[in-house]
């Protein structure tokens, strides 16, 4: 898969939620602004920091109407 740039359409894809439900991309498009923040490890300092600063924003992503999705890799426990 190619890097995504801004601009370009998401590709249509799914992720399990913490309780193991499916939830897919495709059920946002056009419909719901949605803001991804992936991270790579629970309990390192950058990523702690950068989930705060997201969680800290989460009125923000309310008012504009945005879900939210946050992802560890395969494995995490979050």
């Amino acid at each position: 898969m190619k890097p995504i740039k801004i601009g370009d359409q998401i590709p249509d894809f799914s992720l399990k939620d913490q309780d193991g439900n499916l939830l897919e991309i495709s059920n946002y498009l056009g419909k719901k602004k949605l803001v991804i923040f992936f991270y790579p490890q629970d309990g390192s300092l950058n990523c702690t920091k950068e989930a705060c600063y997201f969680r800290d924003l989460f009125d923000v992503f309310e008012e504009a109407d945005a879900g939210y999705w946050d992802k560890q890799p395969v494995g995490g426990k979050s």
